[in-house]
């Protein structure tokens, strides 16, 4: 049946099962664009996130031997809490490694405690 001859009695059987067809096809059209839409996005975005994962693997690995060296160097400084020459010594290690890596850093006296310096 032709769509004018449909539509020239809205009210038949015919006309309201085309009606409902269409009615139906657009919600599952519309609920299926619901779901393919955050899928797509998730796997565009998967091919840039496993570049990023590589490119921050690939990262850590090249400092790896630097942090490694930097904690051997402070676990072999004695420090405890009441031990000043200590503290300050790890102190100087840390300012040092951090401005090595384009940090600011200053160092405050504490009032309270031992005495050391805080390092910001």
């Amino acid at each position: 049946m032709v769509y004018s001859q449909l539509m020239s009695n809205p009210f038949s059987i015919t006309a309201m099962n085309q009606r409902l067809f269409q009615a139906k096809f657009f919600r599952l059209t519309r609920s299926f664009a619901r779901l393919l839409l955050p899928l797509s996005l998730a796997l565009t975005a998967m091919p840039s996130q496993a570049t990023a994962d590589a490119q921050l693997l690939a990262a850590a690995t090249a400092t790896q031997p630097a942090l490694i060296a930097t904690l051997e160097q402070l676990v072999s400084i004695e420090s405890g809490s009441g031990q000043l020459d200590g503290l300050a010594r790890m102190a100087s290690v840390l300012e040092g490694r951090l401005q090595s890596l384009g940090m600011t850093t200053r160092r405050h006296k504490t009032t309270a405690g031992a005495g050391a310096d805080v390092l910001i």
